[in-house]
């Protein structure tokens, strides 16, 4: 698999030490998050949106359902204004390239993961072009390219403590 110990060693380290940082700046992000969404204060006309959640959902959902997922509701709906104002004062964009360019990196990795290693450019440009085409899919790839441009924005210009700690300690045990 590796041509020597000592490159398969190398490649493990590289490997965890991307794992690590990958899972370090979502703990960061999702610190981030949960300071500003208590620290903004935002005031939505409640009874307004439960209607207005009513209507717009593609199924029919009762009173009952809307009570217990409000809460959810009015959470993602406040980080959304959230991710807006942060997008809009930065003049961070998603364009379609970066996320064309993204899903090809994905659909790479998937193809790395089955032990495909090269693939055709064409291929994979088309495979992410009917991938783009799933809206849910598309909202996914989204999401997580705004979550990466919002890392890089905190990590950039927020000051930032850097703590070493165990790994128990990490994953919270």
């Amino acid at each position: 698999l590796f041509p020597s110990y000592d490159s398969g060693v190398a490649r493990i380290k590289s490997d965890l030490e991307k794992m690590f940082e990958q899972d370090s700046d979502k703990k960061l992000y999702r610190t981030i998050y949960d300071s500003l969404m208590e620290k903004v204060n935002a005031d939505f006309p409640d009874d307004f949106l439960k209607r207005w959640i009513k209507q717009v959902n593609d199924k029919p959902v009762t009173d009952e359902q809307i009570e217990a997922e409000y809460e959810g509701y009015r959470n993602m709906l406040k980080w959304q204004l959230i991710e807006k104002t942060l997008f809009d004062k930065h003049n961070l964009v998603i364009d379609q390239m970066e996320l064309v360019n993204f899903t090809k990196q994905l659909l790479r990795t998937n193809y790395a993961n089955y032990g495909i290693f090269e693939v055709d450019e064409e291929e994979v440009t088309q495979n992410a072009m009917k991938f783009l085409q799933d809206k849910k899919q598309t909202d996914a790839i989204i999401s997580r390219l705004a979550e990466d441009k919002l890392i890089n924005l905190f990590k950039t210009e927020a000051t930032l403590k850097e703590k070493v700690v165990s790994y128990d300690e990490f994953i919270g045990k």
